[in-house]
């Protein structure tokens, strides 16, 4: 079983038992047209069939998209990040044999694309807008120095991984496992993660080297419960708080983060318990041609007013061109 999921299982009954949720800020953010939040099931904080779902952010009332036949190795889903390259959601299942998956945001059926190589498995993933994943792992006996959680390249077409540092340099809170929300934000191009032992703090993280550095700390909204992150193109952040409790929404440019709670989550009008969250959205891609690069004619350059025209009409189709385009290791 996973200790995370436990855990905020157990919070959540005790906030029942309570009376209701922690206050916290009413949820009033939406999200940007052209972006929807998916989220995949991880049922009674026990086994998973790879049921995806859609929500409203205001409401957190889920629909299911479509059905999906489970695999061998399909699990609790941990984990989850967009690709805009492929338009698919990749995440992480608990399985026997920890294994990536690739779901068609379509009609919610989840592939297999292989296990994680890292003999640590995956805790969490992140994908950029060009396509770049990454991959977050503990207990990785291949690289046993620096101890803690390992901080690697992955290839989505296999599952393999190629290690780039520990992370945090595998010291203090991020000696032992703790990151299980791990998320690209398209808005400022940056990598996030939230540490369950700094379960208050959101972070940077630098995917050339592993450093980590505090970007807000909401930890004046006690009672709120990170799992899963992931961001819109307006880089509000967004989780599931306490798995079943609701969607709440962040901004990591507020140093108190700014957090906000919706109404509880449910799908069909039961409680629909997820780690796991992604948001799709329109990738930025590379900017086109510009008159520095544009590609030699060969031609002199001849008159001084010759060569400005050359270069206006240089710049104005390179222009044209630029405005047309712009990832709980489970416990045995």
């Amino acid at each position: 079983m996973k200790r995370l999921v436990f855990a905020a299982a157990a919070a959540t009954a005790i906030l029942l038992v309570l009376g209701g949720t922690p206050a916290q800020a009413a949820q009033t953010r939406s999200l940007p047209a052209g972006n929807t939040y998916f989220a995949f099931d991880c049922p009674g904080g026990g086994s998973g069939v790879g049921e995806m779902a859609t929500f409203d952010v205001l409401t957190s009332i889920g629909t299911i998209v479509g059905s999906n036949t489970p695999t061998p190795n399909t699990d609790c889903a941990s984990q989850a990040a967009y690709d805009a390259v492929s338009d698919s959601i990749y995440w992480v299942s608990w399985g026997a044999t920890e294994t990536l998956m690739k779901a068609d945001v379509t009609t919610g059926e989840s592939v297999e694309v292989g296990p994680f190589s890292a003999s640590g498995g995956a805790n969490s993933i992140a994908i950029d807008d060009q396509g770049n994943a990454f991959a977050i792992v503990e207990a990785d006996t291949d690289h046993p120095t620096p101890t803690g959680e390992k901080l690697y390249s992955l290839d989505l077409t296999t599952g393999d991984m190629t290690f780039i540092a520990g992370l945090g340099g595998g010291v203090g809170a991020y000696g032992s496992a703790c990151v299980f929300s791990f998320a690209f934000n398209p808005k400022d191009k940056q990598f996030y993660i939230n540490c369950d032992s700094l379960s208050y703090e959101i972070s940077t993280v630098d995917v050339t080297n592993g450093d980590v550095a505090l970007a807000c700390d909401f930890s004046a909204d006690p009672g709120t419960n990170v799992l899963g992150i992931s961001f819109d193109t307006n880089g509000i952040g967004w989780t599931a708080d306490g798995g079943y409790s609701n969607i709440a929404s962040f901004d990591v440019t507020q140093a108190s983060c700014g957090w906000e709670g919706g109404d509880t989550i449910s799908v069909d009008g039961t409680g629909w318990y997820t780690v796991s969250n992604a948001i799709t959205y329109s990738a930025t891609p590379p900017p086109g041609p510009t008159p520095d690069n544009l590609p030699s004619t060969g031609a002199s350059q001849g008159t001084a007013i010759a060569s400005g025209v050359a270069a206006g009409v240089a710049f104005a189709l390179a222009a044209g061109v630029f405005l047309m385009r712009r990832s709980l290791r489970k416990k045995s």
